[in-house]
């Protein structure tokens, strides 16, 4: 299970490698802002895949739920991915 509660459901040792990188991803992602979960937040999830349709469409803006995100905003999600997979990565 990729939720936090120790519990190992089924061996990690025995799953597939697709299964094993869609698990990874998911702790990686974590929870919604309001909870303890870990991880970058599902929101800054969202807005850096936004980021990147809004570059992908040539876009200024970047829009999420019909709402304008700020540049600031958006730089952070960025950097907050960025130190994420870092700190992964080196620890």
């Amino acid at each position: 299970m990729t939720r936090s509660g120790g519990l190992n459901v089924v061996d990690t040792g025995q799953m597939h490698p697709a299964t094993l990188f869609i698990s990874m991803v998911l702790m990686f992602i974590g929870g919604a802002p309001g909870s303890t979960a870990g991880g970058i937040k599902i929101i800054t999830a969202a807005v850096l895949v936004m980021a990147a349709w809004a570059a992908l469409r040539r876009r200024q803006e970047v829009n999420l739920f019909k709402r304008r995100v700020p540049r600031d905003q958006t730089g952070a999600a960025v950097m907050i991915v960025l130190v994420a997979a870092f700190a992964c990565s080196w620890l």
